[in-house]
């Protein structure tokens, strides 16, 4: 079979990357460069967690996606993933932390509850209240995506896919696909994984919001990867926070969940001064003013100093129920609506897709997978 797969972003490369390993002829399009470095998938990192909250199903695919990336390293020869484990934090008794300590618990996934000081006294520039619980889980880590991406397009190169660059594709029908200046492309299928830009050709399906995060270079001590620190997350009902530790092959990040704004993913990526200023606000409820000191000397902050050393500007996408979806119709297969913690599924709904299309996998079973619904 000829598939043509439209965006070159994890779920892309992946899906693709699996129908060749079955034997399928794959053409990869996208609107710019393969790896795009505006896409959604690429960064320095995205993160994979076993808590969930209240999304057990999402939960109980991490096993699961943890198996399929470490066959995707075998395929590529390499691994891309730092494992960290994951700090959970927030008011005693939050929902989103309790229900992710009866899901782990169901799962046999090894947690430990932290009290206020020893989360003081192993990570002491974070600002933790004396009310909040803390639930701790091992395993987990680090993605590093855009190598990932890298990687995946070197792969397809190396066995001969063609990979077209720079080709706006403006409308989709069944077996065929036409660019912005008129031309018709044509295979068996058609695969629509667009990231952020699926609303352009699917208006209507899923709302494209922008994230802006902080960047510190060269963090060292106690809040890096090398001293041990976890990934950080706050992002219960009335917060967002989250902190991925630095590490002396990339910089830490700081960002905010609940901080988006609606935007257009292929305009100018100018980041507001109150974007700025309101992820300063969220920095600040958790870092201590003595976090600026752990900034290497590349750095532009000072000591005793918490602002960051840079900002980056992403655009993610949701659908209203934050359910990543897997359709079939409108002219081929889309995946669509996993920005902002669809990344660390991709090697799994990559395999998922591909055995979809390859007749060993019923359309409801993959649906369900993709939905955090069935098992894999």
């Amino acid at each position: 079979m000829n598939v043509t797969v439209v965006g070159a972003g994890i779920y892309g490369l992946c899906t693709a990357v699996q129908l060749l390993a079955r034997g399928h002829r794959v053409e990869v399009f996208d609107r710019s460069s393969i790896p795009n470095p505006l896409a959604s998938s690429y960064d320095y990192h995205r993160l994979i967690r076993h808590a969930y909250g209240p999304q057990v199903g999402y939960s109980q695919l991490i096993p699961g996606a943890l198996q399929a990336w470490e066959r995707l390293w075998e395929l590529l020869g390499e691994s891309f993933y730092i494992e960290t484990g994951a700090l959970a934090l927030g008011p005693k008794h939050d929902p989103w932390i309790s229900q992710s300590r009866k899901t782990l618990a169901r799962l046999r996934v090894e947690t430990e509850d932290w009290s206020v000081e020893r989360a003081k006294e192993r990570l002491p520039w974070l600002r933790v209240g004396d009310q909040e619980e803390l639930l701790y889980c091992k395993s987990g880590g680090v993605l590093r995506s855009g190598l990932i991406l890298e990687a995946l397009g070197q792969y397809l190169r190396s066995k001969g896919v063609v990979l077209r660059e720079n080709i706006n594709i403006t409308s989709v029908s069944k077996g065929h696909i036409t660019d912005r200046a008129g031309k018709q492309y044509s295979s068996d299928h058609v695969v629509c994984a667009l990231g952020a830009g699926h609303g352009y050709l699917f208006p209507g399906e899923i709302r494209a919001f922008r994230q802006v995060y902080a960047l510190y270079d060269a963090v060292s001590g106690t809040a890096s990867i090398e001293q041990g620190c976890p990934m950080i997350l706050d992002i219960g009902d009335n917060a967002g926070f989250y902190y991925v530790p630095g590490s002396n092959l990339f910089p830490a990040k700081v960002g905010d969940h609940i901080s988006r704004l609606e935007g257009h993913p292929y305009e100018a990526r100018t980041i507001h001064p109150e974007e700025i200023a309101s992820l300063k606000g969220v920095i600040e409820t958790r870092l201590h003013g003595n976090f600026g000191s752990l900034i290497g000397s590349n750095g532009t902050s000072q000591a005793n100093d918490s602002h960051p050393t840079r900002f980056g500007l992403c655009f993610y996408e949701s659908t209203k129920d934050h359910i990543i979806q897997l359709q079939s119709g409108k002219g081929g297969t889309q995946i669509f609506g996993g920005s902002g913690h669809g990344f660390k599924f991709g090697a799994l709904f990559g395999e998922t897709v591909a055995e979809y299309l390859a007749g060993n996998r019923s359309f409801q079973s993959a649906q369900e997978i993709v939905q955090g619904k069935g098992m894999p």
